[in-house]
């Protein structure tokens, strides 16, 4: 995919169950729908922490949506897309409860995969490390934040968790 083309990814896993995407304004009628993008950073060895700027890839990715709906005749005016980092920790804020609860350790060379309820891959670790950055935002689009993790080994994955919305209001 678009994402695994930045230099710092080896591997983005998008998790092919959607989920409900939190509401902006409970009061209106909107169809919300979130996807979770799990990400692993390449390590660096002579960096403690590593910063990686998310904005252009996840705008990329945005966009190519974007298109794909247009194309398909699936675009309304009203839709939107919004894409933000989240650390591990966070997921218990948009994912349902049961989603996070069973959880069975694999390994593929060398890097930790966690299966959660055996359909979806969560390819992030518990760590602090993480900071975010608001970047520029469109009329329409908001765009992604900035990911940091800090250096645990050369390809352990990083605490970064994309989680991608879209919205029919």
């Amino acid at each position: 995919g678009s994402l695994e083309k930045n230099e710092f990814i080896t591997l983005a896993h998008v998790n092919p169950q959607s989920f409900p995407a939190p509401k902006e304004n409970p009061d209106k009628e909107e169809f919300r729908t979130m996807w979770v993008i799990g990400l692993v950073f390449k390590k660096t060895e002579n960096s403690e922490n590593l910063s990686v700027d998310l904005t252009y890839d996840i705008q990329s990715f945005t966009d190519t949506v974007y298109r794909q709906a247009i194309n398909s005749k699936m675009f309304e005016v009203d839709m939107k897309i919004a894409a933000m980092h989240v650390k591990r920790k966070q997921l218990h804020q948009l994912l349902p409860n049961h989603v996070l609860q069973k959880k069975k350790k694999h390994s593929t060379e060398g890097v930790k995969l966690t299966a959660l309820n055996d359909s979806s891959l969560d390819l992030s670790m518990d760590s602090d490390n993480s900071m975010s950055v608001p970047s520029p935002t469109s009329a329409t689009k908001t765009s992604p934040l900035n990911s940091s993790g800090s250096s645990q080994g050369r390809n352990s994955p990083a605490p970064a968790v994309t989680a991608a919305s879209v919205t029919n209001i």
